[in-house]
């Protein structure tokens, strides 16, 4: 049975029944680089948009600003990504399906937009949650994480 999280907003850290909320990646896992980063530099934050419409996380629908070769939002040692889905065009309802392990800084839902986590998946959010949509966790028979 799926979890539904709708119109809330979530800022730190947080554990609640199994939902791990702004979690870094767990020991063994591979959401975040291990790069080694230069002593006392610091990443740099990306404002990652999803173009609209239904699709995958990995899927190349991703508007970066500022642009440099990204495919989808991961955080690296370089990089932090803030996350839009669909940035406000309320006229699309935008689904997509995280696919992949990923970890992100900060993610932002509009109403009618969806973000479902597949099963045995991971979507680390290490800031905040701005949800007008639905952020949904639809797990079977593996471990899936927000």
């Amino acid at each position: 049975m799926p979890i539904s999280i709708r119109s809330c907003r979530l800022v730190g850290f947080f554990v609640l029944l199994g939902i791990h909320w702004g979690m870094a990646a767990q020991p063994g896992t591979a959401a975040t680089s291990t790069a080694a980063q230069p002593l006392g530099s610091v990443p740099a934050t990306v404002d990652a948009t999803w173009n609209g419409g239904t699709g995958n996380w990995t899927e190349a629908n991703w508007t970066f600003v500022p642009s440099d070769g990204f495919v989808d939002p991961n955080n690296t040692a370089e990089h932090l990504f803030n996350v839009a889905i669909d940035a406000g065009l309320t006229s699309i309802e935008s689904v997509i399906s995280v696919n992949a392990n990923r970890a992100i800084l900060s993610l932002t839902l509009d109403a009618g937009d969806q973000v479902r986590i597949n099963n045995a998946q991971r979507l680390s959010i290490l800031e905040s949650v701005v949800n007008n949509g639905l952020l949904r966790i639809d797990a079977g028979a593996s471990n899936t994480f927000l």
